[in-house]
Protein backbone atom coordinates (compact mmCIF):
# COMPACT_ATOMS: atom_id res chain seq x y z
CA UNK A 1 0.00 0.00 0.00
CA UNK A 2 1.41 3.37 -0.94
CA UNK A 3 1.85 6.04 1.60
CA UNK A 4 0.05 9.36 1.10
CA UNK A 5 1.58 12.65 2.12
CA UNK A 6 0.14 16.11 2.66
CA UNK A 7 0.98 19.08 0.49
CA UNK A 8 -0.18 22.65 0.95
CA UNK A 9 -1.60 25.01 -1.60
CA UNK A 10 -2.72 28.61 -1.43
CA UNK A 11 -6.21 29.43 -2.70
CA UNK A 12 -7.36 32.95 -3.60
CA UNK A 13 -11.11 33.54 -3.33
CA UNK A 14 -12.93 36.77 -4.16
CA UNK A 15 -15.02 38.12 -1.31
CA UNK A 16 -18.78 38.36 -1.72
CA UNK A 17 -18.76 42.12 -2.30
CA UNK A 18 -16.08 41.85 -5.00
CA UNK A 19 -18.06 39.15 -6.80
CA UNK A 20 -21.20 41.28 -6.64
CA UNK A 21 -19.34 44.32 -8.01
CA UNK A 22 -17.89 42.24 -10.85
CA UNK A 23 -21.36 40.94 -11.69
CA UNK A 24 -22.72 44.49 -11.76
CA UNK A 25 -19.78 45.59 -13.91
CA UNK A 26 -20.47 42.83 -16.44
CA UNK A 27 -24.15 43.80 -16.59
CA UNK A 28 -23.27 47.47 -17.02
CA UNK A 29 -20.80 46.61 -19.79
CA UNK A 30 -23.54 44.61 -21.54
CA UNK A 31 -25.80 47.67 -21.25
CA UNK A 32 -23.03 49.81 -22.77
CA UNK A 33 -22.76 47.34 -25.66
CA UNK A 34 -26.50 47.54 -26.19
CA UNK A 35 -26.32 51.34 -26.23
CA UNK A 36 -23.55 51.18 -28.82
CA UNK A 37 -25.37 48.90 -31.26
CA UNK A 38 -29.08 49.64 -30.65
CA UNK A 39 -30.76 51.51 -33.49
CA UNK A 40 -31.62 55.17 -33.02
CA UNK A 41 -35.06 56.06 -34.38
CA UNK A 42 -36.94 59.34 -34.45
CA UNK A 43 -40.43 58.41 -33.28
CA UNK A 44 -43.78 59.69 -34.45
CA UNK A 45 -47.32 58.72 -33.45
CA UNK A 46 -47.48 56.09 -36.18
CA UNK A 47 -44.17 54.44 -35.25
CA UNK A 48 -40.56 54.97 -36.25
CA UNK A 49 -40.33 57.86 -38.67
CA UNK A 50 -36.64 57.89 -39.52
CA UNK A 51 -33.73 55.55 -38.81
CA UNK A 52 -30.64 57.41 -37.62
CA UNK A 53 -28.27 54.45 -37.53
CA UNK A 54 -26.60 53.62 -34.21
CA UNK A 55 -23.80 54.95 -32.07
CA UNK A 56 -21.41 52.51 -33.76
CA UNK A 57 -22.55 53.56 -37.26
CA UNK A 58 -23.82 57.15 -37.18
CA UNK A 59 -25.48 58.62 -40.26
CA UNK A 60 -23.02 59.52 -42.99
CA UNK A 61 -25.13 61.32 -45.61
CA UNK A 62 -25.89 65.03 -45.36
CA UNK A 63 -29.69 64.58 -45.30
CA UNK A 64 -29.51 61.99 -42.51
CA UNK A 65 -27.15 64.16 -40.47
CA UNK A 66 -29.49 67.15 -40.83
CA UNK A 67 -32.55 65.14 -39.77
CA UNK A 68 -30.89 63.24 -36.90
CA UNK A 69 -28.76 66.08 -35.56
CA UNK A 70 -26.51 64.94 -32.75
CA UNK A 71 -28.49 61.91 -31.59
CA UNK A 72 -25.70 59.47 -32.46
CA UNK A 73 -23.13 61.66 -30.73
CA UNK A 74 -25.25 61.75 -27.58
CA UNK A 75 -25.60 57.96 -27.68
CA UNK A 76 -21.81 57.61 -28.04
CA UNK A 77 -21.34 59.74 -24.93
CA UNK A 78 -23.89 57.66 -23.01
CA UNK A 79 -22.06 54.50 -24.10
CA UNK A 80 -18.75 55.90 -22.89
CA UNK A 81 -20.19 56.83 -19.51
CA UNK A 82 -21.82 53.41 -19.08
CA UNK A 83 -18.57 51.62 -19.97
CA UNK A 84 -16.60 53.90 -17.64
CA UNK A 85 -19.04 53.26 -14.81
CA UNK A 86 -18.68 49.52 -15.40
CA UNK A 87 -14.89 49.72 -15.18
CA UNK A 88 -15.01 51.88 -12.06
CA UNK A 89 -17.50 49.52 -10.41
CA UNK A 90 -15.46 46.41 -11.22
CA UNK A 91 -12.05 47.79 -10.31
CA UNK A 92 -13.40 49.64 -7.28
CA UNK A 93 -15.15 46.52 -6.01
CA UNK A 94 -11.95 44.50 -6.30
CA UNK A 95 -10.00 47.25 -4.56
CA UNK A 96 -12.49 47.80 -1.72
CA UNK A 97 -13.58 44.21 -1.01
CA UNK A 98 -10.51 42.34 -2.26
CA UNK A 99 -9.83 38.65 -2.06
CA UNK A 100 -9.19 36.20 0.73
CA UNK A 101 -6.19 33.91 0.80
CA UNK A 102 -6.17 30.64 2.65
CA UNK A 103 -3.86 27.66 2.82
CA UNK A 104 -5.29 24.18 2.32
CA UNK A 105 -3.74 20.81 2.91
CA UNK A 106 -4.19 18.34 0.07
CA UNK A 107 -3.44 14.62 0.12
CA UNK A 108 -0.95 13.66 -2.57
CA UNK A 109 -0.68 10.05 -3.69
CA UNK A 110 2.88 9.05 -4.67
CA UNK A 111 1.48 6.98 -7.57
CA UNK A 112 0.26 10.22 -9.17
CA UNK A 113 3.78 11.65 -9.06
CA UNK A 114 5.22 8.56 -10.82
CA UNK A 115 2.80 8.98 -13.77
CA UNK A 116 4.23 12.39 -14.64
Amino acid sequence: MSETRLATRTVFVLNRGARLCLLLAVLMMAFAGWLLFAPIDIQSREGPMFNCGSAARPPSEVFQRNVCGRLAQGRQIETGFAAGAALITGIGGLFVFGASRRTEEVRVDPADDEDR
